[in-house]
């Protein structure tokens, strides 16, 4: 018991050291920024059943992340790394929870690696590091699944309760969905039953309708129609956004997501389905957990490598599972996995090499870095050959290094080019009571976190010419592409000051900052 409480604070302590570097930096357009403002939002005017961005309803996600981080404003103040610090906090709750469920089935050497590979592949750190509602969904929804799997099936309605105040539906479709699967793969027709003991869907009603009740009452019915109708329903049947994928999008997201680790995958997908077969209890129901939510996401017309998160806890301990019974049968077994890992490390330096060489936000020192992590792995495994796991745990720490450097070599750079920050200094510094901010025709929504104000997005260029006329008494600040400043000096007779510009990441281009003096427009069209 002592051992695994320490295990637990090491590996805590370890998650904090990976997640927590670039959590200062500014926030990123669109997500980021919409999240937290919308939060900053629902705190100011003390309000914690009506989310709203930019001082309009905003139905994309439920409240649990948003109160999260407005607790994390109370405690913190309104900045970036208390919008993204409850974001870490819950997935290192993630990484514990894989820990302790991995040792509980097959003991703490699997429980540890299946944490390990969760906590060093190259895309998690970054959803850990990311002011979203992912990484509490992926908690919950975790919390709920490991209570199914151990047969406290009302406590997982429980958790699947704050899972759907989370991020939706999706919060009881998963876990429910993986366990009725499950017990009819496992215990058919009749097993299906124990799924619903009468006070799971009783709880998990009391936590999670209330909240959806009083936010339909509260905005007449337009929250239902733009979250469960549009934001579910619609981005199931079809693509929004122009986020779209082939069948096989997932597989791909896979791969590259899971680097290092995912050369295990084909010997790992194998494993399952062979002791799936002959219904295994614990390894059917990690097959279930992975092969539902991996169907249903894959048959969704939107897609975003984000939406397969949800399968990442069972695959990973599915990962350690088979590593460990792998590194059983000798070094032989695991001579595939371990090449195609330093292959992936090498591809993964030659394209950190290559984005240099093109100046793309990566410095001489990154690349650096990664060649010499590649050469110590190379020497790990090599000198490990007769304990195989002794090279995988050398892994681990030297891709906790690559998490941790990386950050500190890309922000600076990155942080040059997003101009959010830099425009809200002069709005902030000459804004009036009745003034407005005005952008054309993209929309910024981090200038409404920094600028504390509505923002007014005009997206066609009559569109603009129109506002302007009529906002001729008001002072405008327009954030808009510097090619159109010479139309727009030719429209506006009054005065147009330039405050600031520089060379934006997004939107991509040079951008500049206008203020336009009360005057009257001239007629010619823009």
């Amino acid at each position: 018991m002592r051992s695994k409480v320490a295990i637990c604070f090491l590996l805590g302590l370890l998650s904090l050291v990976v997640f927590l570097p670039g959590t200062t930096m500014s926030l990123w357009d669109r997500d980021e920024a919409c999240n937290a403002q919308c939060a900053k939002e629902m705190l100011q005017r003390r309000d914690p059943i009506v989310p709203t961005f930019n001082y309009r309803l905003r139905t994309d996600k439920p409240p649990l992340a948003y109160w999260a981080m407005m607790v994390s404003y109370r405690l913190l103040g309104v900045n970036e790394f208390a919008a993204r610090l409850p974001s870490v906090l819950f997935s290192v709750g993630t990484v514990l929870l894989i820990f302790l469920f991995g040792s509980r089935l097959w003991g703490k050497e699997v429980g540890l690696f299946a944490s390990l590979i969760m906590l060093t592949n190259i895309h998690f750190p970054v959803v850990a590091r990311a002011a979203t509602p992912d990484p509490a969904f992926l908690f919950f929804l975790t919390l709920s699944l490991f209570l199914f799997l151990e047969g406290r099936i009302t406590w997982g309605y429980v958790a699947a309760g704050f899972a759907v105040l989370t991020k939706g539906p999706l919060g009881i479709i998963i876990p429910l969905g993986t366990e009725v699967f499950y017990l009819f793969f496992s215990e058919g027709k009749r097993g299906i039953r124990k799924a619903f003991p009468l006070m799971g869907p009783i709880l998990f009603l009391v936590i999670a309708l209330p909240w959806y009740i009083m936010v339909d009452l509260r905005t007449h019915n337009q929250f239902y129609k733009g979250f469960i109708l549009y934001h579910n329903i619609t981005r199931f049947l079809r693509p929004i956004g122009g986020h779209k994928g082939p069948v096989f999008y997932y597989v791909v997201v896979l791969i590259l997501a899971l680097i290092p680790w995912s050369p295990l995958l084909p010997q790992t997908a194998y494993c399952l389905f062979k002791e799936a077969k002959e219904k295994r209890g614990h390894l059917l129901f990690l097959y279930t957990w992975i092969l539902f939510p991996f169907v249903f996401f894959s048959l969704a017309r939107t897609k975003l490598p984000n939406y397969i998160l949800p399968i990442y806890p069972a695959l990973v301990l599915s990962m350690a599972y088979t590593l460990k019974g792998l590194s059983h049968k000798g070094p032989r077994a695991l001579k595939i996995p371990i090449v195609g890992i330093l292959a992936m490390l090498a591809v993964l330096t030659a394209l950190l090499g290559w984005m240099w060489l093109k100046s793309l936000f990566v410095p001489l020192g990154l690349f650096l870095v990664a060649g010499v992590l590649l050469l110590l792995a190379a020497w790990g495994f090599y000198h490990t050959k007769q304990t195989p796991l002794a090279g995988f745990r050398i892994l681990a720490i030297l891709m906790m290094v690559f998490l941790i450097v990386t950050p500190y070599f890309i922000v600076p750079r990155l942080e040059k080019e997003k101009l959010s920050p830099v425009f809200a200094q002069p709005i902030r510094a000459n804004m009036k009571e009745d003034d407005l901010i005005v952008t054309h025709p993209f929309s910024v929504p981090s200038l409404v976190f920094y600028a504390n104000h509505r923002v007014i997005r005009e997206k066609k260029t009559r569109s603009l010419e129109a506002f302007l006329r009529s906002s001729q008494c008001r002072r405008i600040f327009l954030l808009t592409k510097a090619k159109r400043l010479g139309l727009i000096r030719q429209i506006w007779k009054g005065k147009v000051k330039v405050l600031a510009e520089g060379e934006s990441l997004y939107p991509r281009g040079r951008l500049v900052l206008l203020l336009l003096s009360p005057g009257v427009p001239s007629k010619r069209s823009l």
